[in-house]
């Protein structure tokens, strides 16, 4: 009986001797292999999933451009805060080029002249406006070569809404319309450009 179990715990002298973990791995490596491959891609999905909502936002971020809600926003933000900056935010670029262009003004001088007339007719401004939007109307596009004929803006699109508007907390609401248009991608205010062709005349 000794004899047996010395012999079945020989090894034979020509069989090639490996130790345990030499064992272990040969036997699980392609089990682990198709393991840390799958991980890798889970891995690797996730950086680009990331990625792609990083993009997005970005994309968004940039060119995500002017909504109609921003033209009527951008319009009474720049009335109560009395900001000759911010109510030309609400005008496009090439409109105020052209009045820049027309009466030898540069940015600065522009701005500064909007800001006079605005202090002029609102003082330090608003201690709060606040405004609701009840609907609107989509402009033809005959209505858009009127409105627009004396410009060079092609504008594409344009909606006039009706807007009640209060004041400094009064309760006495005021109704409104506010016609935005859209050029070039972006939403602007018309209030906001008749304001500021106003101040350059004034």
């Amino acid at each position: 009986m000794e004899n047996e179990m010395k012999q079945s715990e020989e090894i034979p002298m020509d069989s090639p001797q490996k130790n345990v973990a030499e064992v272990i791995s040969e036997t699980n490596m392609p089990h682990l292999s198709r393991r840390v491959a799958k991980k890798r891609f889970v891995i690797i999905g996730i950086i680009v999933l990331v990625v792609i909502v990083i993009v997005i936002f970005l994309v968004g971020f940039v060119f995500g451009g002017t909504s109609k809600e921003d033209a009527i926003e951008n319009y009474y933000q720049a009335l109560q805060s009395c900001d000759a900056r911010q109510m030309m935010k609400a005008v496009p670029d090439e409109y105020l080029n052209d009045l820049m262009k027309k009466l030898d003004y540069d940015e600065g001088d522009l701005e500064q002249v909007v800001q006079a007339y605005m202090r002029d007719q609102y003082g330090d401004g608003f201690d709060d406006i606040t405004y609701t939007i009840n609907g609107g109307i989509e402009l033809s596009k005959e209505d858009l070569e009127e409105y627009f004929d004396s410009t060079s803006l092609e504008i594409s699109e344009g909606i006039s809404y009706n807007v009640t508007v209060a004041y400094d907390n009064s309760d006495n609401k005021e109704a409104e319309t506010n016609l935005v248009y859209q050029y070039q991608g972006d939403w602007y205010n018309m209030k906001a450009m008749v304001f500021v062709s106003l101040a350059v005349l004034s």
